[in-house]
């Protein structure tokens, strides 16, 4: 009898959601969790149950038995499950952020919080080392206990949201971290699902593009030969070492060794079409989730034109594979020095558009927390915050704020004026000074400065310059520095638009 490494000792399993269990046996199989027992027959060697859906508590022990062998797991819980899922800045693990170690102290002893690392593998028979922030080898998918040096090598953000929804509902919570550094939403969407979709013709036909010239053999040889130098190149390597005598602002922007040169684009890349939903998403589905935390977007800024069709496929996936209508928790990317004019806030455009246009989708403002040297902002307690604030407003229905003032519409006054209007202004709208990086626009002129003055909830912009706007703009530099905010403290996200008469 086998099953998923996702069933193993100190799994925590899903609240008041089914526990959906699978795996390979013979004959009858049965499971039994808290007093709750389900059956079935294996068929073809596999076999796939439900348990019934189940309060918090623990922990217990979970039977498995068919009909020549018991597996006994022990110190399950039921509780509250998320993915802490994208690219490098979720990767980002707690030691090489600002207070990691002293929140991991702090915070780390926690036998209630249980990690899942979901390996880092382009090929089911890849068991190479992969390295961003740190190595993770493939046999660490086991569930862990949360303690302090447990927390320092997890997600950041998956280790502090986990702390403060944990001490606020005092119920035991798991993370399932999968996310692998620089990858773009394409790899992260089902293959069939990308090639099917019209809106992504041109993406296709690059991928098309790739294979036709391929030369399958000579390329798979690349790729393990890249494989075996970059395991044996970060062999001894130690983030805590490196952390500890160069400082975690160094360890951010500098890579502490020199990367072999990776084979081209091809379908073992971590940068493939549906490559990662194959080897990372599809051997959790359909675990029981409360929901996704998504931070990734970096590594589609080159094509930001598409993103919304991307991501918004991503969750149409994921949905079907975990077989729930989860909510989507995404984080804007932050202000970053891109090669692309203006590539950061128009694929925040299209990530802010993304919460109108996908049901059950949300995001959190980070312009206050970004770096322009240094694409990993080491603030991830901020963002952890904001995400748990919004778990607590869209799903446990509590009366909180967790996102910065979101552009709603700019209408025209008669005085030539603009009134800008917001959603998450919550009691009002405040600035630190002048309203910054605001600008205007007549028809066929240029943009020009506006000053700006606060009523309410609202924003009244004019410019001297601009006797009669058609369009508005705020922050919309990869690294403009945004200073509104809403009475909650929580920053503003840049915007643009035309303006309505």
């Amino acid at each position: 009898m086998r099953v998923s490494k996702l069933f193993s000792d100190h799994a925590v399993f899903q609240r008041n959601k089914p526990i959906k269990l699978w795996g390979e046996g013979e004959g009858v199989v049965s499971a039994t969790l808290n007093g709750q027992t389900a059956y079935t027959v294996c068929r073809g060697g596999f076999w796939k149950l439900s348990l019934p859906p189940m309060q918090a508590g623990g922990p217990y022990d979970l039977i498995l038995k068919d009909s020549k062998e018991q597996i006994v797991l022990s110190q399950i819980c039921i509780g509250e499950v998320w993915l802490a899922a994208g690219q490098s800045n979720m990767e980002h693990i707690t030691m090489l952020t600002y207070d990691g170690f002293e929140d991991a102290e702090s915070l780390g002893n926690n036998s209630n919080i249980r990690f899942f690392t979901v390996p880092r593998k382009t090929r089911e028979t890849d068991s190479q080392k992969n390295w961003h922030f740190e190595a993770v080898e493939p046999a660490e998918t086991e569930w862990q206990v949360c303690t302090p040096e447990a927390a320092l090598h997890f997600s950041a953000i998956g280790f502090r949201f986990a702390s403060l929804l944990q001490r606020d509902k005092d119920i035991p919570v798991g993370i399932i971290s999968v996310n692998w550094g620089g990858t773009p939403a394409e790899a992260w969407i089902e293959e069939s699902a990308f090639f099917a979709e019209p809106e992504l013709c041109e993406l296709r036909d690059n991928y098309y593009n790739i294979l036709e010239k391929l030369d399958l053999d000579e390329y798979t040889k690349g790729v393990d030969a890249y494989q075996q130098l970059m395991s044996k190149r970060i062999e001894n390597v130690s983030a805590r070492s490196f952390a500890e005598e160069k400082g975690i602002e160094w360890l951010a922007r500098t890579s502490p060794f020199e990367w072999p040169t990776e084979p081209p684009l091809g379908p073992y890349s971590c940068r493939w079409v549906g490559v990662l939903f194959e080897r990372m998403i599809k051997p959790l589905l359909p675990y029981s989730v409360s929901g996704v935390l998504w931070y990734q977007g970096e590594s589609n800024v080159h094509n930001k034109q598409y993103y919304l069709k991307l991501f918004s496929k991503l969750v149409e996936c994921w949905r079907k594979g975990f077989e729930d209508d989860l909510p989507f928790f995404t984080v804007q990317i932050a202000p970053f020095g891109y090669a692309y004019k203006e590539g950061c806030t128009q694929l925040v455009a299209q990530q802010i558009e993304a919460t109108g246009k996908i049901e059950n989708v949300f995001l959190v403002t980070t312009n206050d927390i970004g770096e322009k040297d240094n694409i990993h902002p080491l603030n991830k307690k901020s963002i952890s915050e904001r995400l748990f604030l919004a778990a607590k407003k869209e799903v446990f229905g509590e009366d909180v704020e967790y996102c910065g003032p979101i552009f709603k519409k700019a209408v025209l006054e008669k005085a030539g004026t603009v009134r800008v209007s917001f959603t998450h202004a919550g009691s009002g709208l405040r600035s630190n000074g002048e309203v910054l990086n605001l600008y205007l626009k007549g028809e066929g002129g240029e943009y020009k400065p506006a000053k700006a003055r606060i009523e309410g909830n609202e924003l009244v912009a004019w410019s001297p310059e601009v006797e009669s706007p058609t369009e508005i703009k705020m922050a919309f530099d990869n690294t403009d520095v945004i200073n509104l905010y809403n009475n909650d403290g929580i920053v503003a996200a840049p915007f643009y638009s035309e303006i309505g008469r």
